[in-house]
């Protein structure tokens, strides 16, 4: 089984518009923008059900926001809240549709079924080397190993939205889910102001031998992603790595 890894690039500004509701918080009138005003770092922690919380000052007030990923990556909601005081004041939430037609990635946010941004990528696969020889001849009782399939190279132009959406376009680059460790990742992302982020990831397929003389795929699929600073894969970010199957 191939996963492909995409080159993401801005195709299309991001468009911003103010939300025409009333609310009883000045900041709701379009809480994207709170965000995209924050003042320096973020502090990010995933919680044990993969909820993404992000700790963050903006206008020297102290914000948070809660983010939970659909399976699919296909969906971000985002809670809103100001802390004062160590209380959560509950401020509205958006919801992010990241939607992929053959080679475009779309993403939009919504508040109040209003949209408030936009932005339209074009993915690239590049695959680097690949191996389809999955049957190899053996003999002996039922064994198992993992086979290296190939490895991927991949580049993103990180997107102005939140940690949640940023973790969910990663996944979905490369073919995967949005667990925590890539909301870590898009974390520092955001910490260090990388415009860029490039990607090598490596995969391999689980292997069973019976009896009989050949080797056969036994479900399982591991894919080993390392994140960089530069197109030259010298300064790491973090190394990731999952197991389907």
């Amino acid at each position: 089984m191939k996963k492909l890894i995409f080159t993401l690039f801005i195709c299309l500004s991001i468009t911003l518009s103010m939300s025409g509701s009333i609310h009883a918080q000045s900041e709701s009138d379009n809480l994207l923008n709170i965000w995209n005003n924050k003042d320096g770092k973020v502090d990010v922690k995933i919680n044990y059900n993969n909820e993404i919380v992000t700790l963050f000052e903006s206008n020297n007030q102290k914000y948070e926001t809660k983010e939970k990923v659909s399976k699919d990556n296909s969906i971000v909601i985002t809670q809103y809240y100001k802390v004062n005081d160590n209380e959560l004041i509950a401020l509205g939430s958006t919801k992010t549709y990241l939607n992929q037609q053959g080679n475009r990635l779309n993403i939009v946010v919504y508040q109040n079924n209003e949209k408030i941004a936009q932005v339209d990528l074009q993915n690239n696969q590049v695959p680097l080397e690949n191996s389809n020889n999955l049957l190899m001849k053996s003999t002996g009782k039922t064994e198992y190993k993992w086979f290296y399939q190939g490895s991927y190279n991949g580049s993103n132009k990180i997107l102005k939205f939140t940690i949640g959406a940023i973790t969910a376009a990663l996944a979905g680059s490369i073919g995967g889910a949005a667990g925590g460790a890539l909301g870590y990742v898009a974390g520092e992302i955001i910490n260090e102001h990388i415009k860029v982020v490039y990607w090598h990831q490596k995969t391999w397929v689980y292997l069973m031998r019976t009896p009989y003389p050949n080797w056969i795929q036994a479900g399982k699929y591991k894919y080993q992603t390392s994140y960089y600073r530069d197109a030259a894969h010298t300064s790491l970010i973090r190394t990731v790595t999952r197991i389907d199957g």
